[in-house]
């Protein structure tokens, strides 16, 4: 088994800048922590948790919550959190949530009375539910990851979901589509209504006609999905394009269609919202704006551990872009990828 000797032989450095890129990264320049983390990578290195917690009095553990772990995107989002604390020799503990009033106050006073150092909320954007999560800020660090924080004291990693959902939009537009319908979801969540409120700019700023029966409110499931498409393929005028504001609503959708005998995407085309892996491999595969998750996940690690031991730090904010990742539900001769 390695040692942290070993790590700075192979990286050409002493073992207390190895030592530093586990504890104070912000204090080595890119270019070494270039060459630790590629010899970490290449020995699997993992600092002892044993010793840091001897050392440091902390418990080397850290919570995640995420509203529902039976969804791709956030057992995604929670591998990629995992394997960035594990880097840092922490543990995550994966908290799943539902709605109702009763699990979520159990669920805050677990957290609070729980053996962690800090917290990740990660798309916590109910107003209630985070307000209510983040009071274990007053005993805890915590860093909110993908929504958007009235509390100017919490670390956060945001992303630009305005500008994604107006960008598929606009590819409709741009592409001659006339009716583009829009399946959202759910309706208590801040983050549902900034994406249709960019959905619905990009139509009125365009020379499209805005008809509010083209936008359908769903749970964002498979099911819901599914649901949302055939209501939205019986209206009288119904769509030649579809938004939907994730991966999964877009994948029930195109099941939907395909099941009814839709061609997809010369009858219908659909654009997904977070770049699933999931949605690579299904067929029409799905054209989507991407998430750049693995680097939104790094960041929330590497300010949750900042945080922890600096807790006197200026609250930072930092804000990711999405990718637009054209696929064959809106493209029949895009090439097929696998990511």
């Amino acid at each position: 088994m390695a040692v942290i000797k070993d790590v700075a032989r192979l990286a050409g450095v002493a073992p207390s800048t190895v030592s530093k890129y586990f504890n104070n990264p912000e204090a080595l320049s890119e270019k070494y922590k270039e060459q630790i983390a590629a010899v970490v990578h290449k020995l699997n290195y993992v600092p002892s948790a044993t010793a840091r917690s001897m050392r440091t009095k902390l418990k080397n553990m850290v919570a995640v919550v995420v509203p529902d772990i039976l969804t791709p995107y956030y057992m995604e989002a929670y591998n990629m959190l995992h394997v960035s604390f594990l880097s840092y020799g922490v543990t995550s503990i994966l908290y799943s949530m539902d709605t109702s009033d009763h699990t979520v106050y159990t669920l805050f006073k677990n957290i609070a009375s729980s053996p962690v150092d800090g917290v990740v909320l990660c798309s916590i954007d109910d107003i209630v539910t985070k307000e209510l999560l983040m009071g274990a800020n007053k005993k805890l660090p915590v860093v909110i990851m993908n929504c958007r924080s009235q509390n100017s004291l919490i670390d956060t990693v945001l992303l630009d979901i305005y500008a994604g959902i107006q960008q598929a939009t606009c590819y409709f537009i741009e592409k001659g589509h006339k009716r583009i319908g829009f399946i959202g979801g759910p309706i208590k969540s801040s983050t549902f209504h900034e994406k249709e409120t960019a959905y619905r700019n990009a139509i009125e700023n365009s020379k499209l006609a805005f008809d509010k029966d083209l936008m359908i409110t769903t749970e964002p499931s498979f099911y819901g999905g599914y649901t949302a498409a055939k209501q939205l393929m019986r209206l009288s005028e119904p769509p030649d394009a579809i938004v939907a504001a994730n991966d999964v609503l877009a994948i029930g959708g195109i099941k939907y269609l395909s099941s009814n005998n839709f061609r997809i995407p010369q009858d219908v085309a659909v654009f997904g919202f977070d770049g699933i892996q999931l949605g690579s491999i299904f067929d029409p595969s799905v054209s989507t704006m991407a998430q750049p998750l693995e680097s939104m996940c790094r960041a929330a690690a590497d300010m949750l551990i900042n945080r922890i031991k600096y807790p006197a730090t200026k609250p930072k904010q930092k804000v990711f872009s999405t990718q637009m990742v054209i696929r064959r539900s809106t493209d029949q001769n895009a090439p097929i990828d696998l990511y």
